[in-house]
């Protein structure tokens, strides 16, 4: 499914949503119901992750050429989007098509229930950290199967020293659940297992070592 093409599908749900209402105030306005307001958020959510994605186009390529990392697969994940919603997108660079999304965690940091992402690089800060990762080596942890994360720019450097990997968790939810939240992890991207096995098949497949991009 192309980006472009994810923005329109978006933006046909959203003005149906708003549509579905028949209930009439004066006026002969419809009336802006709970659902309505719901859909116009997550609309806006979707469309700020997308516009993202859309700006990183150019710089992906030469990006991962300088890392030395897969030019086909990318896996980006925009924590600054509600964590309610799948803001963890795998692309193909050269069909510019988003192959899967899913939920994914960020990082508690100095209290129990972040409802937004704080970022910090320091350890035990237990906060998500952004930039450029290479997906490393597979093991079997005690979630599961999961990867070591090589933190490659001066956000994420300690990333390997504070065991920041990708994981799969079950408090992770496999569809959208806005507007509720997602469950924090310890800074790790945490995500549901069933969307872990999908990723698992491209990672595994591939050549070079994915990257992983976390953006704001």
């Amino acid at each position: 499914m192309k980006i472009g093409f994810m923005l329109f599908f978006c933006m046909l749900c959203f003005n149906y949503a708003c549509n579905t209402n028949t209930s009439e105030s004066k006026g002969d306005l419809p009336e802006l119901s709970t659902a309505n307001i719901i859909a116009g958020q997550m609309y806006k959510e979707q469309k700020k992750l997308y516009r993202s994605i859309d700006s990183l186009q150019l710089l992906l390529p030469k990006t991962c050429e300088k890392f030395g990392l897969n030019e086909t697969l990318v896996l980006i994940a925009h924590l600054g989007i509600h964590s309610g919603l799948p803001r963890m997108v795998l692309l193909n660079l050269n069909g510019k098509q988003v192959l899967d999304s899913g939920l994914v965690a960020h990082g508690y940091g100095e209290v129990n229930f972040s409802k937004t992402v704080v970022f910090s690089n320091q350890p035990n800060s237990y906060c998500s950290s952004k930039g450029i990762y290479k997906i490393g080596a597979k093991y079997k942890g005690s979630f599961g199967w999961s990867y070591k994360l090589h933190g490659l720019e001066k956000t994420n450097s300690k990333a390997f020293e504070r065991f920041i990997v990708l994981h799969p968790y079950e408090c992770v939810p496999l569809t959208n659940i806005f507007p509720a939240y997602c469950c924090n992890s310890q800074g790790c991207p945490m995500v549901n297992p069933l969307f872990m096995k999908r990723l698992e098949k491209r990672i595994d497949g591939a050549k070079k070592p994915v990257m992983l991009w976390v953006i704001e």
